[in-house]
């Protein structure tokens, strides 16, 4: 099964699937996976002439981790974990809320 990649009208790539899967909204064009790679390549370029795109990336996957660990942090919550097999997620998601703040105040935000 073929793949395609869906440009919107700044010819950003939205999303990855299956033509059949629905129905294209209007000014989205689909494209080859070499001109996907071709924008993963060119954004990296944007990215380290960027500094704080690079930033803005990095909050963006620590805010990600923590939400993927939120479910980790209400079942300890409701005590469906024990604390010692809590202890190196909530170490980790408090690195994570520390880097964010760092980020945030380096943005002046």
């Amino acid at each position: 099964m073929e793949r395609y990649y869906y440009k919107d009208q700044k010819n950003n790539f939205m999303i990855l699937k299956h033509p059949l899967a629905e129905p294209l909204e209007e000014g989205i064009s689909t494209s080859s996976e070499e001109e996907y790679q071709e924008s993963l390549r060119q954004a990296e370029i944007k990215e380290a002439n960027d500094p704080k795109r690079g930033i803005l990336k990095e909050m963006a996957e620590l805010k990600w981790n923590l939400s993927s660990t939120d479910y980790k942090a209400i079942k300890y919550a409701e005590g469906v974990i024990s604390e010692e097999e809590y202890a190196p997620i909530k170490e980790q998601r408090q690195a994570w809320r520390a880097r964010i703040n760092e980020i945030e105040s380096l943005l002046g935000e």
